[in-house]
């Protein structure tokens, strides 16, 4: 079972407190909410922002539906067939499902919907999560259009999708919010402002959105004209926007989930406390700098360090790793490291002395010149960056300078490429995101690396699916790794408190979404 999978669970069996309600009525209770920032557009195949995707994972449905335990259920789709091969699905939609205005849901919404990921006029973030459906590769190059994708209505509750090839991990994801459906009269009628107001947003879940005050308020009350063998419990949330402490509001009744920072964690000793590793933090070299484009200095200088060291140093809730993709990160809809397996540490042909002082010695030099490490100016990423120059120090005969610096200045002076080598902290929802960013035509953090091989294996990974992508990128990640330009160090934790006295809460932080529908009042 995965982080999620065992978040969920637990979350599954909360329960909530008196005071996170609202009453209107002895049966009706409306959750309170707080969240940081403010939400974008609602368009579930366009919706980025967490905070849009929390609503529109609860106001829009799919096909499926995806329980706290990774299980699939019927959502709009009562039932399918899937042919021998494994290419073709065949849904039949629930003759029930109505949009809010009381219209039905058919299959020529599923197609619209799908046809929109991928354009035209522009391209969902999403669309590469339904590349095995036939044509998708071919339309998202510019080859065909989207008319051509292998999406159709049979009639209008039989939708049929026929894949390039077998994909046992498109059903999963047919159960994302981007997977929703999309009226297309209705959309056409709006002009561009679909999904930016509730008045131009037509919902298909268990939930509308009743209430939209831009960076202030969204509230969510129960579809009237929602049917699902599974309906909402919640009568609804009201979603306070824009809080500048939301740990505030949780512990004054005001919000029923927060992240926490570590130290507040002893005091929620009411809370139920869910914590996982999101952020890896890992030593980046730049290339481009003196003697650290070559490849035997660099392994030197990363084989070098003792990761036991560290480990002396770190809080609890930090740990040493050799992953530099953290648990939290999927993949196609796949947990990734639960598929992909743990990377291999660093190793070296000879040892670290011996190679850098071949790796000196190409270059025509005896010593590396003035060096600089770059890090957090925080206790933590202090120590551990002693014991790193130390390291270099008694294995190499190398002194390297130590520079701790405000987080913000650290990033504005890495991402103008003006470093040596850098300690950071490296986190992302997506192992593609965050591997892509070192590939040759990104190298967001200027490293100036350039490899031919992982590019092309980053290539490969975005035409294929399932568990053959995620297989893919493990390989690039281990080409990384091996190129002495990333070394990954030690995890970081972050913690989430739901009220001990709420119930049937599901949560993902990594997507930011919360699935309201089952919450209860104890």
């Amino acid at each position: 079972m995965n982080w999620l999978r065992k978040l969920s669970a637990m979350l599954l069996c909360l329960m909530l407190c008196l005071g996170l309600f609202s009453g209107c009525g002895s049966d009706v209770y409306i959750a309170k909410l707080a969240l940081s920032g403010a939400a974008g557009t609602f368009d579930p195949q366009f919706a980025e922002n967490q905070n849009s995707i929390l609503a529109a994972s609860n106001v829009f449905e799919g096909l499926l539906v995806e329980d706290p335990d990774g299980g699939l259920h019927p959502g709009v789709a009562e039932g399918y067939t899937v042919s021998s091969d494994g290419r073709t699905y065949t849904f039949q939609l629930r003759e029930d499902a109505c949009w809010s205005d009381g219209s039905a849901v058919t299959a020529d919404d599923f197609v619209f919907a799908f046809r929109r990921l991928f354009g035209p006029g522009s391209v969902s973030p999403y669309a590469e999560n339904l590349l095995s459906v036939q044509n998708a590769e071919a339309i998202l190059a510019g080859e065909m259009q989207p008319e051509v994708l292998g999406v159709r209505a049979a009639d209008d509750h039989t939708l049929v999708l026929t894949l390039e090839k077998a994909d046992s991990g498109i059903t999963t994801v047919l159960a994302q919010w981007y997977a929703a459906p999309c009226k297309e009269s209705f959309f056409t009628e709006q002009k561009g402002r679909y999904g930016l107001e509730v008045k131009s947003t037509l919902y298909n879940g268990p939930y509308v959105i009743s209430l939209y005050d831009a960076g202030k308020e969204i509230r969510l009350r129960q579809n009237p004209n929602y049917h699902s063998e599974q309906p909402a419990e919640l009568y609804g949330i009201n979603i306070t926007l824009g809080s500048t402490d939301t740990l505030a509001a949780f512990t004054e009744g005001d919000s029923f989930y927060t992240q926490v920072p570590r130290e507040s964690v002893d005091s929620l000793r009411d809370a139920v406390i869910t914590e996982y590793a999101d952020t890896t933090y890992a030593l980046v070299v730049n290339t481009s700098r003196s003697l650290l484009g070559n490849e035997s200095v660099r392994l030197a200088i990363c084989g070098a360090i003792d990761r036991e060291g560290i480990a002396g140093v770190l809080p609890e809730e930090q740990s040493t790793t050799t992953d530099l993709v953290p648990e939290t990160a999927s993949e196609r809809t796949l947990d990734y490291r639960d598929t992909a397996g743990h990377r291999t540490a660093l190793t070296l042909t000879e040892d670290a002395r011996t190679l850098f002082r071949e790796g000196l010695a190409a270059e025509g030099e005896q010593k590396l010149p003035f060096t600089e490490l770059l890090v957090p100016d925080t206790q933590t990423d202090r120590q551990a960056a002693g014991i790193i120059q130390g390291c270099w120090q008694n294995t190499l005969g190398a002194s390297i300078n130590v520079m701790p610096l405000p987080v913000d200045e650290l990033w504005q002076r890495v991402y103008a490429g003006d470093y040596d080598m850098a300690l950071l902290p490296l986190s992302d929802s997506t192992a593609m995101g965050l591997l892509e960013d070192f590939a040759s035509d990104t190298d967001r953090y200027c490293t100036g690396w350039q490899s031919e091989e992982y590019d092309a294996l980053l290539d490969q990974a975005a035409a294929e699916t399932g568990e053959q992508a995620v297989r893919t990128l493990a390989q690039a990640e281990q080409l990384l790794l091996q190129s002495g330009v990333v070394l990954p160090l030690y995890t970081s934790m972050s913690y989430y408190a739901v009220s001990s006295e709420v119930q049937g809460a599901w949560i993902d932080p990594g997507e930011g979404v919360i699935y309201i529908k089952y919450i209860t009042k104890s």
